[in-house]
């Protein structure tokens, strides 16, 4: 749909009204579940638990006011509402002028003191209401404050032992994302660690270089979980490096090495129920987890997408789009058969569309100017990426874009329709949350406001030199990164709502998203899906509507809402680093235990809620 259309379509939408008041999915008999506004109540507990974690580390009022700007975003409209207003601006400019009114209501939850207007349930005196008690107590700041200043492990203070207790009986799996089996550090590490703390684990998992390759052999699950020093009630565990298998792979292949990896935990963790943290493409891989594991699905409570691939990324499509035209291929099919085919040099070939993140890291590998540019602030290019280019060449190719294929609109359309329903999905009260972030692209220029000074801040992409050379705490090869690979999906992104790897609507769950499947996919597209799935598909009614409302009886569908930053803040403290010899790097800017902690408090009521006899 070309960009006069979708301005048309949303202007015809906000004229009309359609489901405005549109936001959650939860079963009848979830009353009390129903009567809770989630993402006001997610929202303001993370202001709560923000405010809390920055004056324990000594942040003034204008430090934190600061970070509050970038780290929030909140309205009491649904996504869907906000969505039409955005992108019915003329310009960019005023879409980001409209995003920003919209979405930067800070104010009333920064200052709010008590779980007022949350719904209409009254929480306090619900079955819940000991631990929202609890929770409530975050808006006295400096009583939560001396809970982080206090070196108590978090499950060991008032709240946490709480939370804690209202989770006892179940594991969270933290399900990383697109190329994380080549990392050596924890997604969610602050959350990941925790657990590991508490338990008497190293905070790190063992592990032991692999000579002559580029992979990092870990600790065997089976010995590192065994090493808990306290009987086993909640925990949090991650898969590292290759117990995924290939990450890059299809998600079908990753699922059922999670399910492996899940199954050969130590006993004790066998009768847990499971919640998930799916980020990125770790969305999708939970749900076909669910989906095609009876075993994991029966034990299976909860899904949170963070960022998560739910409904496509532009980028993989725009890619596979991008290399079809370049091998002279006109579908999937094509494209797979010619890549069997693979030669020496293919990789040359379609290397830059692999990923925006490949292909610039690609160029950069091939490109003397740039590494000299680099080189002349102290980066060494080939350590910065990673041995990518070593990777790629021996990795199988036509596994990676499978996994690429499955992140496409269509191919996650394609699932939901099919899959995204009680038969298969169980009928136990399975949860999925979902957590979007929005990115600023201006925020990587100026990550605070200005004022008669200039900005409180230097920009994350732009060295600033002291007596010893680059300040590396202050520069981001990270935002270098994502600022250089997501500007033009930036332009694909309607209203530019996107958070440097997958679009804001994508993020959510379809049986809550209003857009007629027709915005999203082509004509060809739309015929070929109907075409595999062997029946009529209205591509211009509000997608929702597409699953019957008998389908979804017994599943939840709740969106937790909006925070700012970019894809990998949430997830990352630093994933690419100057060389160690350089001293201390870039520690991104979010949040981010103030973010999990928020996560489980909200889950610990929504759990507890379901206990209490609706």
């Amino acid at each position: 749909m070309s960009k006069s259309l979708r301005c048309l379509f949303a202007l015809y939408l906000a004229f009309t009204g359609v489901g405005s008041a549109w936001s959650d999915q939860i079963s009848p008999q979830e009353t009390a579940r129903a009567q809770v506004k989630w993402k006001k109540l997610f929202q303001q507990v993370f202001t709560w638990n923000l405010k809390a974690q920055l004056k324990a580390q000594g942040a003034s009022d204008r430090e934190v006011a600061a970070r509050f700007e970038k780290s929030t975003y909140y309205s009491d409209q649904d996504f869907f509402s906000i969505y039409q207003q955005v992108t019915s601006a003329p310009t960019s400019f005023e879409a980001n002028q409209r995003r920003e009114a919209l979405l930067a209501q800070r104010e009333p939850l920064f200052r709010a003191s008590h779980l007022a207007g949350v719904g209409s349930l009254d929480l306090e005196r619900s079955a819940a209401g000991p631990l929202v008690r609890g929770i409530a107590e975050l808006a006295q700041t400096e009583r939560a404050a001396k809970d982080y200043q206090s070196g108590l492990n978090y499950f060991e203070t008032p709240l946490g032992r709480d939370v804690f207790a209202a989770l006892q009986d179940t594991i969270l799996v933290v399900i990383p994302g697109f190329g994380s089996h080549t990392m050596k550090d924890y997604s969610y590490s602050e959350l990941v660690k925790m657990a590991n703390a508490y338990y008497g684990r190293p905070l790190d998992r063992p592990r032991q270089e692999v000579p002559g390759t580029d992979q990092v052999k870990f600790e065997e699950p089976t010995t590192f979980y065994a090493r808990n020093k306290r009987p086993l009630g909640f925990d949090v565990v991650h898969p590292m490096g290759y117990e995924l298998g290939n990450s890059m792979g299809s998600n079908s292949d990753v699922a059922a090495q999670l399910a492996q990896w899940i199954r050969h935990l130590p006993t004790e963790y066998a009768n847990k129920k499971l919640i998930f943290i799916g980020y990125s493409k770790g969305a999708p891989i939970a749900h076909h987890l669910v989906q095609e594991h009876e075993d994991m699905r029966n034990r299976s409570r909860a899904i949170f997408t963070i960022g998560g691939v739910v409904q496509g990324a532009v980028p993989a499509q725009s890619g596979l789009n991008l290399l079809m035209e370049a091998l002279q291929v006109n579908n999937r099919d094509e494209l797979l058969a010619k890549l069997k085919q693979a030669h020496e040099d293919l990789l040359a070939k379609v290397g830059p569309y692999l990923t925006g993140a490949a292909g610039w890291a690609l160029t950069v590998a091939e490109s003397p100017s740039v590494k000299r540019l680099l080189g002349s602030i102290g980066v060494d290019a080939a350590s910065a990426i990673g041995g990518l280019r070593n990777f790629l060449h021996t990795q199988q190719v036509l596994e990676v874009f499978k996994g690429a294929y499955d992140m496409t609109p269509y191919a996650r359309t394609k699932w939901s329709l099919q899959y995204l329903n009680n038969r298969s999905l169980g009928q136990k009260g399975l949860t999925v949350f979902n957590l979007s972030v929005l990115t600023n692209a201006q925020d990587f220029l100026s990550p605070g406001d200005f004022d008669e000074f200039g900005p409180m801040l230097p920009p994350q992409v732009v060295p600033q030199f002291g007596a010893q050379g680059v300040e590396w705490q202050k520069l981001s090869l990270d935002n270098i990164f994502l600022h250089g690979t997501s500007l033009a999906a930036f332009e694909e992104a309607p209203g530019g709502l996107f958070d440097t790897q997958v679009a804001w609507l994508d993020t959510k769950s379809m049986v809550l998203d209003q857009r007629p499947l027709s915005h999203s996919l082509t004509p060809k597209e739309m015929a070929e899906l109907q075409k595999e799935l062997g029946r009529p598909v209205d591509g211009q009614v509000p997608r929702r509507q597409l699953i019957p409302a008998a389908d979804i009886n017994g599943l939840n569908f709740v969106d937790l809402g909006e925070t700012r930053g970019s894809h990998w803040d949430i997830s990352f403290t630093q994933v690419y680093r100057p060389p160690e010899k350089l001293g201390k790097s870039y520690i991104h800017f979010f949040p981010r235990d103030a973010y999990y902690r928020s996560l489980l408090e909200t889950y610990a009521v929504y759990v507890q809620l379901g206990k209490g006899g609706n």
